[in-house]
């Protein structure tokens, strides 16, 4: 792998001329690093649950950049002793030096390449992305997952056996070529990916594991048609093999059959499948409009993401606006989303979405926000054998309003807020509703005084919960006071909150709750800062069927250092 990454960076500084190597030597552009480096230590304890954290933990991460010759090579790096479920620790590090329209990618990196394509998966490699002119390249190749055996160990807390879910190492590229600019441009996107059925050992696999393969070709394009009119377009097609195990098969006539067939093996168990979206928008600053259509397979799935929605198809429109001088300000959609895309399925189910956000700020001492958004769900049979009591027919409900008043001199500032949450999942279904009606309320009022000349910052608030299930309500209701304080001259920046709520099942009381926080943050000198943070968290329930006691504690002391040096050559 090293060897590959040093021929590939080899060959590709090549791709700068005799004249910009000629410049870069008589440059007389200083040399100099910045960036930060920081490193916490967090100490976990917690009494009635299990734990939701180690005992001990540290991070170390920075983000340094070191410029060079009018070169800029920014450097990214965590590690931690942090493990939740896996065998190496999560440690990670990586470069992307550039230079004009040349950019470099080396060690972890997260690219993304289109939505169905490359869109975010990190990768342990080496890559670049070279933009001369309207010429588009990308290349990225190297490692996309860890091999993972099977773990099988004794949990400290409950004594039992827990299993870590195996994988394979899994290798690839992804690449990509177009023409164009990031305001007008075509592009051709590929990868694929491959797992190491060699990587682990063949009595640690689980039967249910299999190495995989895949190949996506995708296109993603965007265009001005007009001054204020674009259009965009972005579409996969992935071929996914769920076993390489499996014989291969023999596939008809395409083009670039022999290209395609020379990276990918067709087999018995590969799955076609698509993916793709397209969207129209006519964009001003103070007025947007769009439709957009999207569809995804049943299964649709790519190596270069982690997760997104299929069987899927979706038209959908919004607006937005601003008006009397962007002092009202509107967002809304609404669409219509079903699945069984392919109409393989006994029924389908479909939604209405939509959903608007209001903004109004007349003032510098008054503003409201408005939110609201209801998503229906229908499930319509395509077989009468389908029985109406297992039917999906329900309409979720959110709205969020937030008044706020501000007012006061220059030296005492005042701020009241109220923010109301509503949300009201209504099962139309007569013979499930018992089962899955929710509705829950969140109400919180906050005064706020914030002495300037005195550093003092005062945060009272009123808080009221409802929650209503299948098994009974719930009520949450209390209070939070806050201070704020900067201290030695504004060396010392210093917080202090506590909040406590009663609370109660089907109208008895169930215990309380109360929260509290310390935090102090001390700047050494203008680069250097320490920070100490204590968190306690304490429920004391009457009902335990319904919530446990226990007592929860955190603290976390962190360093952090900035630093921008600059020596001439």
């Amino acid at each position: 792998m090293r060897n590959k990454i040093f021929v590939f960076l080899l060959l590709l500084t090549n791709v700068l001329s005799a004249q910009d190597l000629s410049k870069i030597k008589n440059t007389k552009s200083n040399i100099y690093i910045s960036g930060n480096i920081g490193i916490s230590t967090i100490f976990y304890n917690v009494k009635g649950i299990d734990p939701r954290k180690p005992n001990f933990s540290y991070v170390l991460n920075g983000a340094p950049t070191l410029h060079l010759y009018g070169f800029d090579l920014p450097f990214s790096f965590l590690f931690s002793n942090y493990q939740r479920d896996f065998r190496q620790p999560f440690n990670q590090f990586g470069i992307s030096p550039y230079y004009k329209s040349l950019k470099l990618h080396l060690g972890y990196q997260n690219l993304n390449f289109s939505p169905y394509t490359l869109a975010g998966h990190r990768i342990l490699g080496g890559g670049f992305e070279f933009n001369p002119g309207k010429l588009r390249l990308a290349f990225m190749y190297g490692k996309f997952n860890e091999a993972v055996p099977r773990d099988t160990s004794l949990s400290p807390q409950n004594n039992l056996i827990r299993t870590v879910r195996p994988s394979f190492s899994r290798k690839g590229f992804a690449a990509k070529i177009g023409i164009g600019t990031n305001r007008n441009h075509f592009d051709f996107i590929a990868l694929k990916a491959k797992d190491n059925p060699l990587s682990i050992i063949s009595p640690d696999i689980s039967p249910a594991i299999h190495p995989e393969e895949n190949l996506v070709l995708g296109v993603s394009s965007q265009f001005y048609l007009l001054k204020n009119l674009i259009y965009k377009l972005d579409i996969g097609a992935s071929a996914y093999s769920r076993d390489i195990t499996k014989d291969s098969v023999t596939v008809d006539s395409f083009p670039f059959k022999n290209t395609l067939l020379a990276i990918y093996t067709p087999r018995i168990n590969t799955k076609l499948s698509f993916a793709g979206e397209t969207k129209l928008e006519y964009k001003t600053n103070k007025f947007s409009i769009n439709l957009k259509y999207k569809k995804v397979d049943p299964g649709y799935q790519s190596m270069g993401t982690y997760y997104f929605q299929n069987d899927i198809e979706q038209y959908s429109a919004g607006m937005s606006f601003s008006a009397l001088k962007s002092k009202f300000r509107f967002r809304g959609t609404f669409g219509i989303q079903s699945d069984n895309t392919r109409k393989n399925r006994a029924s389908k189910t479909t939604r209405k979405i939509g959903s608007f956000a209001i903004g109004y700020q007349p003032g510098q001492k008054f503003g409201l926000n408005i939110q609201y958004s209801n998503f229906g769900v229908s499930q319509n049979p395509l077989l009468k054998s389908i029985s109406d009591t297992t039917l999906l027919r329900n309409v979720t409900q959110s709205f969020m309003i937030m008044p706020r008043y501000n007012f006061g001199n220059k030296n005492i500032r005042h701020n009241l807020n109220l923010m109301i949450n509503y949300q009201n999942l209504n099962d139309k279904n007569i013979y499930t509703v018992q089962y899955t009606q929710m509705k829950s309320l969140n109400t919180n009022f906050n005064y706020i005084i914030n002495l300037l000349k005195a550093g003092l910052y005062i945060r009272t608030s009123v808080l009221y919960i409802q929650n209503k299930i299948s098994a009974g309500t719930t009520n949450s209701y209390g209070g939070t006071i806050g201070l704020s304080k900067s201290l030695f001259r504004r060396k010392i920046y210093s917080s202090l909150n506590y909040t406590y709520t009663s609370n109660t099942f089907n109208e008895k009381s169930n215990g309380f709750t109360y929260r509290f926080n310390l935090n102090l943050i001390g700047r050494i000198n203008n680069n250097q800062s320490l920070k100490f943070s204590a968190f306690l968290l304490n429920n004391n329930s009457k009902n335990t069927e319904i919530i446990r006691n226990f007592t929860e504690t955190t603290i976390r002391i962190s360093y952090n250092l900035s630093f921008n040096s600059k020596h001439k050559k």
